[in-house]
């Protein structure tokens, strides 16, 4: 009886966290012409944002925004040239069982993800996320 009683605990808390991971397929995603990235790069780039936003648990992405404004600070600030550096803004929605950083109906804008890689052959690697 025990272990039924665990192992319902087990699947529950399973149940209750795989279901919650934070939603992106309704994202829009705008992506503007750049001289650093090709269209394939800025892809993968937003590959590795949604992915990464899986963790923020009850949230849906609602727009994914390319900011070339920012990607070029960022190159500097994490000492890697232009074409090694991408930001990208976003707005999401916060819903329930969110983190608790977040109310639920929140919306939140403005909130950035920087991406650095080695090289153009090198994958892209979410380094610092926030306002």
């Amino acid at each position: 009886m025990k272990r039924l009683v665990l192992l319902g605990v087990v699947l529950i808390s399973l149940t209750a966290g795989g279901g919650n991971a934070g939603k992106t397929a309704n994202a829009e995603v705008v992506l503007d012409r750049s001289s650093f990235y090709t269209e394939a790069e800025m892809q993968e780039a937003v590959h590795v944002v949604k992915e990464t936003f899986r963790s923020f648990q009850g949230c849906e992405m609602q727009k994914i925004v390319y900011a070339p404004e920012k990607s070029q600070m960022e190159a500097a600030y994490e000492g890697v040239e232009p074409e090694n550096a991408i930001v990208f803004v976003t707005e999401f929605d916060v819903g329930f069982g969110a983190d608790a950083c977040w109310d639920e109906g929140e919306h939140v804008t403005d909130w950035s993800f920087v991406l650095t890689r080695e090289n153009a052959d090198s994958p892209w690697v979410v380094v610092n996320w926030g306002y």
